[in-house]
């Protein structure tokens, strides 16, 4: 069974340790053909810090819920920043120059 990004059950299951463990993920590589990535952690988490890759600058923003999302913050490349207001449940970041990854480290 897949879900509709394509992940199989067992992805995310492993998504799902990799949060309980505090430890990292990332999105897909975001450039002009795919600019958006929506990363939800499976359980609430209270502190999202994050990081781009290559030339990747966008915006986050972030979700209680999974579907409503709020509090935007913009990223540059190679600039680490981190969010700690909400526990949130999901991210959806998008690009707005650049190609890379956001590494998301969440706790």
């Amino acid at each position: 069974m897949t879900d509709p990004r394509g992940y199989t059950r067992k992805q995310i299951e492993r998504v799902k340790q990799v949060v309980k463990e505090g430890t990292s993920l990332s999105t897909i590589e975001l450039d002009a053909t795919t600019t958006t990535e929506t990363i939800k952690f499976g359980i609430p988490v209270s502190k999202v810090s994050y990081c781009s890759s290559g030339g990747l600058a966008g915006t986050i923003i972030f979700s209680v819920d999974g579907v409503a999302f709020v509090d935007s913050t913009v990223f540059a490349s190679g600039t680490p920043g981190s969010y700690n207001t909400h526990n949130v449940i999901a991210i959806k970041v998008t690009r707005t120059a650049g190609t890379g990854k956001l590494v998301v480290a969440a706790k």
